[in-house]
């Protein structure tokens, strides 16, 4: 890690420490990118906050949300992320071929209409800053304005996540 990790309590006050128990509040320990961010701790807490309804309490089921995430990952090369969420997506229930067809970009016949759509969704925008009309309106068709925003916000924030992770090396 390029910069020294904060992942212990001690020494903590202020901020610091309210940010340090906010996110362990909702995930059980320091880890990732929140050793890093905790350097900020305002957004370190915001950040977690923003993670932890994307992770918990979206609209977007588990299973594809942790779609959204893994091409997120693999779009941005993202090791970290990528490990950790890969994980967290065999345990939503995602079949370790689908995640293989996402890290490989290849084999996509085994994602359902679903997670290839939310796959196209994610790698346009992550590639092209926009989604195409095409993938839009489908997208539109399949969602609701709620989810939808859900699922853009998922990417944008692990697209966040990635930026922390790869500048400082986690």
């Amino acid at each position: 890690m390029r910069i020294e990790g904060i992942f212990e309590k001690e020494g903590l006050e202020g901020a610091s420490l309210k940010a340090y128990e906010n996110i362990i509040g909702t995930r059980g320990r320091i880890v990732g990118p929140f050793g890093a961010l905790l350097h900020s701790p305002e957004l370190a807490s915001l950040v977690g906050d923003t993670g932890a309804y994307i992770r918990f309490n979206s609209s977007i089921p588990n299973e594809l949300g942790e779609i959204a995430v893994l091409t997120t990952a693999s779009t941005l090369n993202c090791n970290f992320e990528w490990q950790a969420h890969s994980e967290l997506a065999k345990n939503a229930g995602v079949p370790e071929g689908i995640i293989n067809a996402i890290y490989t970009n290849t084999n996509l016949e085994v994602l359902s209409s679903d997670q290839k759509l939310i796959y196209q969704y994610a790698k346009e925008l992550l590639k092209e800053n926009r989604v195409s009309s095409n993938i839009y309106d489908q997208a539109t068709k399949r969602f609701t304005v709620k989810e939808l925003v859900d699922l853009t916000t998922t990417i944008g924030y692990y697209s966040m996540i990635a930026s922390v992770l790869n500048a400082f090396e986690v």
